[in-house]
């Protein structure tokens, strides 16, 4: 190694601690102000556990982790078998950690969500249109996940309603009761009105038909007169009625 390169590999690390030193004291400025990392909890450690084995294996850091780490630990679990759900828990535990420690996130990279996209292959619902369809391509792997496990969950659900719908339609067709067919032959009888001891008059319980002579044929002689006049004679007996009516 020459003067030359001894000289700047020197220079670079004296440029490297100005900046570290300098950006601690951006750090400390905002320090109060920024929201503080919470720590682990104990199911983002067990997530993270199988991430540390894996780094140690390959003699690479886990923090700060770069982006080909990431994507190259994707790919293992890819390879071993690991379920959406596994990658997506294992990754999000990885960004926890950079943020524990206020670290940039090495999952958010190109390189990182290369690998999820093609690790976590999703197709768009059947139910969406095509511009729907061609924006769904666009979204975050974790997104297009979810909106896949709620689609799936959707369409069972519904499955399940359509099935209990039709064995409810079964289980009525079997116990319903059978109808008893209507004889159209039979016919309802009806009260018939009773003729009273009266002449032309007819009852039926309270109600009462009387029968009403018309009197407006001219051929007929009208005696009514007659019979009054001679209501008198005798008390009304016997009397002559007079020739001309």
């Amino acid at each position: 190694m020459t003067l030359a390169e001894q000289l700047e590999i020197v220079r670079r690390r004296q440029e490297a601690e100005a900046w570290d030193r300098a950006e601690a004291e951006v750090f400390a400025k905002l320090a109060t102000e920024l929201p503080q990392p919470s720590d682990l909890d104990n199911q983002t450690r067990a997530d993270l556990q199988p991430f540390l084995d894996w780094t140690a294996q390959a003699g690479v850091r886990y923090a700060p982790c770069k982006p080909h780490v990431v994507c190259a630990y994707v790919m293992h679990l890819t390879a071993t078998g690991a379920s959406t759900a596994d990658i997506l828990r294992h990754v999000a535990a990885i960004t926890a950690l950079h943020d524990r420690h206020n670290l940039a996130d090495p999952v958010s990279t190109a390189a990182a969500r290369y690998a999820l996209g093609s690790a976590i292959p999703s197709e768009p619902p059947r139910s969406w249109k095509k511009a729907e369809k061609a924006a769904f391509v666009q979204l975050p792997p974790e997104v297009k996940s979810a909106i896949q496990r709620r689609d799936h969950e959707r369409e069972t659900e519904v499955r399940r309603l359509q099935n209990l719908v039709s064995e409810l339609k079964k289980t009525a067709n079997t116990t319903a009761p059978e109808s008893k067919p209507v004889d159209i032959s039979e016919k309802e009888t009806l009260p018939m009105a009773k003729k009273d001891k009266g002449v032309g008059a007819y009852q039926d319980n309270d109600v009462k038909f009387t029968r009403v002579e018309d009197n407006s044929n001219t051929g007929k002689r009208d005696i009514s007169k007659a019979v009054d006049r001679n209501a008198s004679v005798k008390d009304g007996f016997s009397g002559p009625l007079d020739s001309g009516e």
